[in-house]
């Protein structure tokens, strides 16, 4: 249990140690000539 619990303290140092992740999110939705769509992320 205590192994755990310093694993989860090291790995929360290491996290805030390190530059935000840059994430590039693109969506597409498509259409059709029924009124349907989908949404793709």
């Amino acid at each position: 249990m205590e192994a755990k619990l310093y694993d989860l303290i090291w790995k929360r140092t290491l996290a805030s140690q390190m530059a935000p992740a840059k994430l590039k999110i693109t969506t597409y939705i498509f259409t059709t000539n029924h009124d349907d769509f989908w949404t793709v992320k």
